[in-house]
């Protein structure tokens, strides 16, 4: 049952409300102090239901990605969408296949963020430095159907092997199609069942669900938006082929070279395949998460030097990790940066409106500065999936917000048991 009832205590708050009115352009970026990490997801759920535009939650790693998810959907319950954005496998640098339930999550968060829907994206720091197709790039991949539309199936194929589905002969995993005779079956990543479209001539006559292991269609479908199954696309893979073909591989071993020559080769036909997301920085523009936000979209973070920490350390565990693969021979050397630079992500977080929770042992955060990675990465890459930790180092990040915060005109505390807020 949802707790969504409980919202409007908060909401009718006059500190929520001072609140609401600092999280603007013309404001300094909030902080939210005195809030207990228990009670962080409630503040968040409120400040999504009073407005009409998305929010990303940024939180520690992906175990609180999907606890932080779980609680919000409970106090929102179905009016608001709640998407968690599950990380990568592999480390920069890195070929692994992809896990399609976790692509499955990233390509959700990215349909509703491109389409302007007011979801909620909770996703960890690792989240920030990751590429992404452009905004532009992945709006313009999408394409709603519903009965009735004229398409010629031949166009629906077409579009479906650009933007990287799997031709198969029978649909069963995120990502795949088939055809056969009037019937177009795929499986979008944002649907949680495979779709099958049934032509009359060129007019779509209906859409429906169908069952992946009994392959029967199920229920019928008002629309459905077809986007991107893969995270990076081939359209323009024969430039991306040109680019890399100039690189030397002549220290890369056997298997490695097969691998290299098998996906330029895809690459040049503009074809897709699992781990095309390792040439992102050769197929598109990187761009952020944080690009999908409109002007008037929210971002929160919920430990803000947390954040700062695990950009520096994913770049500078990334630079070992390039090292480290081609002395190994699994990659060429020169291969373009596969992570944002702390740069970046500064001033994309500086874009969107901006929150972000002060620590409890202080009514105002301490300047936040980025330390750079040493000694323990390559240990840490054996445990993907927590965040690095044991930084050194005083390169700064973050430090233009954090010294707007703490001129900050109005920290806001939300404390339960005394709840004000404090002036300069």
């Amino acid at each position: 049952m949802a707790l969504r009832g409980l919202l409007p205590l908060i909401i009718n708050r006059p500190e929520f409300r001072r609140l609401r009115e600092h999280l603007a352009p013309a404001h300094a970026a909030p902080v939210l102090s005195g809030v207990t990490e228990a009670a962080r997801p409630y503040l968040i759920a409120a400040l999504a239901t009073t407005q009409a535009a998305p929010l990303i939650y940024v939180v520690r790693d992906n175990e609180r990605v999907t606890q932080v998810a779980e609680t919000l959907g409970a106090l929102l319950g179905r009016e608001t969408t709640v998407l968690p954005w599950i990380d990568r496998d592999a480390l920069p640098y890195e070929r692994l296949m992809p896990d399609p339930e976790t692509v499955q999550t990233r390509m959700q968060a990215l349909t509703a963020l491109a389409r302007r829907e007011a979801v909620i994206v909770v996703c960890s720091s690792r989240a920030l430095v990751q590429p992404v197709l452009p905004p532009g790039e992945f709006a313009a991949a999408l394409l709603q159907l519903r009965p009735g539309l004229e398409l010629a199936p031949r166009l629906l194929l077409e579009h479906l092997m650009a933007v990287g589905y799997e031709p198969v002969v029978e649909v069963e995993e995120v990502g795949q199609m088939s055809h056969r005779g009037g019937i177009v079956d795929f499986f979008p990543p944002v649907m949680e069942r495979p779709i099958r479209v049934e032509f009359f001539g060129d007019e779509i006559d209906s859409i429906r669900t169908f069952d992946a292991e009994s392959q029967r269609s199920l229920n019928p479908q008002p629309s459905v938006v077809v986007g991107p199954a893969r995270e990076a696309l081939a359209l323009h893979g024969p430039a991306a082929a040109q680019r890399l073909e100039k690189l030397s591989i002549a220290g890369m071993h056997p298997d490695a070279r097969d691998r290299w020559h098998s996906d330029l080769e895809a690459l040049r036909a503009r074809q897709s395949f699992e781990d095309i997301a390792f040439y992102l920085p050769y197929l598109h523009t990187p761009a952020s998460l944080l690009d999908y936000l409109p002007t008037d979209g929210v971002i929160v973070l919920n430990d803000a030097q947390q954040t700062a920490q695990a950009v520096e350390e994913l770049v500078a565990l990334g630079k070992e990790l390039r090292d480290e693969l081609e002395r190994e021979g699994e990659n060429p050397p020169g291969l373009l940066p596969v992570v944002l630079t702390p740069d970046v992500v500064t001033a994309k977080l500086a874009t969107p409106l901006q929150a972000h929770f002060a620590s409890l042992t202080a009514e105002v955060d301490e300047p936040t500065t980025i330390q750079q990675s040493r000694g323990d990465s390559l240990n840490r890459r054996r445990n993907r999936g927590q965040l690095f930790r044991n930084c050194r180092g005083n390169s700064s990040i973050f430090r233009t917000h954090d010294a707007h915060y703490l001129q900050g005109r109005h920290p806001v505390n939300l404390d339960t048991r005394r709840v004000r807020m404090f002036g300069r």
